[in-house]
């Protein structure tokens, strides 16, 4: 899960080899997952199980035997199109999953004959994000690798965050330097205000708002009217020399239900 970056899921792996951590080839130039080594008409796969309704979406890359040897994605059995060959750099996949719990598998395949390139495939970046029946989006925090679990903090779970309401503690890796924390609401609502509680005021470097389409970033303190329409928040730390990581207990928002884009 670390590989991929989402612990909160439950992962297996197996096949003819097992699915390994690397950290030489990766998309978030972080770690990533690599098939295992495997032989002609052999496979390799590793699987997480979800509960949907819900979007998910991951970063793949392969280099193979071209039209031979593929890396596939699968939906409970079912291949999905877009399988990759040969040499092809890092794609992002989006898929909306339906309601029910369904299990989605990786797999690295290989023909008869011949190995090319470095013969795998790769994984990073898998994200899931659950909406409820009733269509509303249930915001998930997003947690880069430089935060560690601690006080009350459900890591593995990636707390939910729903109506505009968080009260677990998370502490910063006091080995780290820097601190990033972000908010994706999934897509844009339309916010009226936002709270940020942390345990020193001071660590607070600065604290943003995105666009529908995560481009655009602002100051929170430059706001000067709400509502603003946005789509995540995110909030940045830095070390101040004194050695101890920052700490967050809680964020709150405003919203308003009725207004265009909010879920």
């Amino acid at each position: 899960g670390e590989a991929v970056d989402a612990p909160q899921l439950t992962w297996t792996t197996g096949g003819s080899a097992n699915w390994y951590y690397q950290t030489s080839v990766t998309r978030d130039g972080v770690d990533a997952a690599q098939s295992g080594r495997i032989t002609h008409n052999k496979q390799t796969w590793m699987q997480a199980t979800v509960t949907g309704p819900g979007t998910l979406s991951f970063w793949w890359s392969v280099s193979s035997e071209s039209r031979y040897d593929y890396l596939r994605f699968l939906i409970d059995g079912v291949e999905q199109r877009g399988s990759i060959s040969g040499s092809v750099s890092w794609q992002q996949k989006t898929y909306t999953i339906p309601s029910g719990t369904h299990t989605l598998r990786w797999m690295y395949t290989k023909d008869q004959s011949v190995s090319s390139g470095s013969d795998c495939g790769r994984v990073d970046q898998v994200a899931w994000t659950p909406s409820s029946a009733s269509g509303r989006s249930v915001a998930k925090a997003v947690w880069p690798k430089a935060w560690a679990k601690s006080g009350d903090g459900a890591w593995e779970e990636a707390p939910e965050l729903v109506d505009g309401d968080e009260e677990t503690f998370w502490e910063g890796d006091p080995a780290a330097t820097t601190w990033s924390v972000a908010l994706d609401f999934g897509r844009s609502r339309t916010l009226h205000g936002v709270e940020i509680f942390c345990a020193d005021e001071a660590w607070a470097d600065v604290g943003m708002i995105g666009s529908a389409d995560l481009v655009e970033w602002f100051d929170l303190d430059l706001i000067s009217e709400w509502p603003v329409s946005c789509r995540a928040l995110y909030l940045h730390f830095r070390q101040d020399g004194t050695g101890t990581a920052p700490s967050i207990l809680g964020i709150r928002w405003e919203e308003d239900p009725h207004a265009s884009g909010a879920p």
